[in-house]
């Protein structure tokens, strides 16, 4: 890794792990500063019950802190790796996610 990229990933690391930016509206990228709260479309959100990288209640605030109307959190078993590997992985989960963000779509066809 040559050392801006590993300097930027530090950073990365430190903005939005150690000083949470993004959830304080402290992150700028580009220049510009990032909002959640200008997050319109759909969100699904996945938390687990046993994670210790990203505690449920600290996941379930991004439902808060974005401007969506059509948001869904959903919290299952296991940990934060479990999500995504291994027998119990909520891989059905993106059904449930794809088809959320399709009725949003329909819905906003619908209104046109």
């Amino acid at each position: 890794m040559s050392p801006s990229r590993a300097s930027s990933s530090a950073s990365g690391v430190r903005d939005f792990y150690q000083d949470n930016k993004l959830y304080r509206g402290e992150l700028v990228m580009g220049g510009r500063p990032v909002r959640l709260e200008r997050i319109t479309c759909p969100v699904f959100v996945v938390g687990a019950k046993e994670d210790y990288i990203a505690p449920p209640e600290c996941v379930q605030a991004l439902i808060d802190a974005v401007g969506s109307r059509d948001k869904q959190y959903v919290e299952l078993p296991g940990g934060h790796i479990s999500l995504i590997a291994g027998r119990g992985a909520a891989v059905p989960l993106l059904a449930e996610g794809l088809g959320m963000a399709r009725n949003a779509l329909v819905a906003r066809l619908h209104r046109r």
